[in-house]
């Protein structure tokens, strides 16, 4: 059931794990990410004196604008520039000898034929990452447990990990 959402570990090596972890995007994220799961901590401990649950769903929003923005522009942008360079390394291709040279270059396929299938795969991330991201959000909007579970810090490491296989 959880085949498409985690990794497998055929697919996960040390190296690919710490290249998607260090990216300065990532590493921008997963300081936001833990620093919204450790200011969940303090409205955990908060809630005993009842002001922290209140806090809590303000802090959920905020998280939910935050990491939801950054994985939805995250997910779109990749498609959008896998599609360009296939677009644009077409065009380059169809400057010279016109479909036969093409036909040479690529090994007898045609143009544009493996961006289709880029196209797909983003669809698929898109979908895994709205998934996830629903399972976290979820997690977070249950009273005491949201506070208690680093689901953003979790989400953001499997997103960034998805993003580099």
């Amino acid at each position: 059931m959880l085949k498409g959402i985690i990794p497998g570990p055929d697919k996960l090596t040390k190296r690919a794990v710490m290249a998607a972890l260090t990216i300065p995007e990532g590493l921008i994220m997963l300081i936001i990410a833990v620093f919204l799961d450790l200011i969940g901590i303090v409205f955990f401990i908060l809630s005993f004196f009842g002001v922290g649950i209140p806090l809590s769903f303000l802090l959920d929003i905020l998280g939910m604008i935050i990491i939801g923005f950054w994985a939805t522009t995250r997910t779109l942008f990749r498609g959008v520039i896998e599609k360009a360079v296939g677009d644009v390394t077409e065009k380059v291709l169809n400057v010279g000898e016109g479909l036969e040279g093409i036909k040479k270059i690529q090994g007898g396929s045609t143009p544009g034929s493996g961006v289709s299938k880029k196209v797909a795969k983003t669809g698929v991330k898109f979908s895994l990452s709205a998934i996830k991201f629903i399972i976290a959000l979820i997690i977070e909007l249950i009273p005491f447990l949201g506070d208690i579970v680093p689901s953003w810090t979790i989400f953001v490491i499997f997103e960034l990990i998805q993003g580099e296989i």
